[in-house]
């Protein structure tokens, strides 16, 4: 499961890199995005790309209990196209999940071990994602977005047995496009990102904890620390 991310870069680099349209946001690094916290996804509006918050972990439009959202964090690209709470999102309502990097456990025993998984050239890129609106009792609607994994390249399988689903950025247009509902087209995207272009480090025990948010959860580990040479 892919269930911790960070986004540093702001919302201007975003804007640029993700080709957003309208007034820049203004957002503060976030160093340990944890399932239910708030963050940016890009969708298409209208023909525009524009940034939204959402929260992390997705809730049908049809759940009776919101908390089906911590159960929904996570999307097979097997089974996205077929399960009942990502089927609909799959044709209708995709997004991007913008990330610099992102946090899988490797065990060593009983210990889980953080590393940190990024491209090589340190640049944000985009992980696959759903969304869905759900409406409380109150009439407010809530936007929550779950990200699509798949198999691990063989640079990731050292850590993790799955990764999430980092698209190419010629890819990203079609992901996006509200015209294109077919799985026959969708589904070949979702494939593993090449592990050349890749890169991880172990990192701080310190992002184990979901409170965590200070930017100690994506320092290095100490050299003596590291798990793998």
């Amino acid at each position: 499961m892919c269930t911790r991310f960070s986004r540093v870069s702001d919302g201007k680099v975003l804007a640029q890199r993700f080709l957003i349209e309208g007034p820049v946001l203004e957002m503060r690094p976030d160093y340990n995005i944890s399932p239910t916290d708030p963050v940016y996804v890009v969708v298409e509006d209208n023909g525009k790309r524009v940034l939204r918050r959402m929260f992390f972990g997705l809730i049908p439009s049809w759940s009776k209990d919101p908390k089906i959202g911590v159960k929904c964090l996570n999307a097979r690209s097997e089974t996205v196209d077929k399960l009942p709470a990502f089927r609909d999102a799959f044709r209708k309502r995709r997004c991007l999940i913008p990330t610099d990097g992102f946090f899988e456990f490797a065990r060593n025993g009983t210990k889980r071990i953080p590393h940190r998984i990024v491209m090589k050239n340190r640049e944000p890129f985009a992980m696959a994602g759903l969304w869905d609106r759900w409406r409380r009792p109150d009439g407010k609607d809530i936007e929550s977005c779950a990200i699509v994994t798949t198999e691990p390249n063989i640079l990731i399988q050292k850590i993790h047995n799955r990764m999430p689903v980092a698209l190419r950025r010629e890819d990203e247009g079609l992901w996006l496009s509200p015209h294109v509902t077919e799985p026959k087209t969708l589904l070949p995207l979702l494939k593993p990102y090449s592990a050349e272009e890749m890169d991880y480090y172990q990192v701080s025990a310190a992002v184990n904890s979901s409170r965590e948010k200070s930017e100690e959860c994506i320092k290095p580990a100490a050299e003596e620390e590291s798990l793998f040479s």
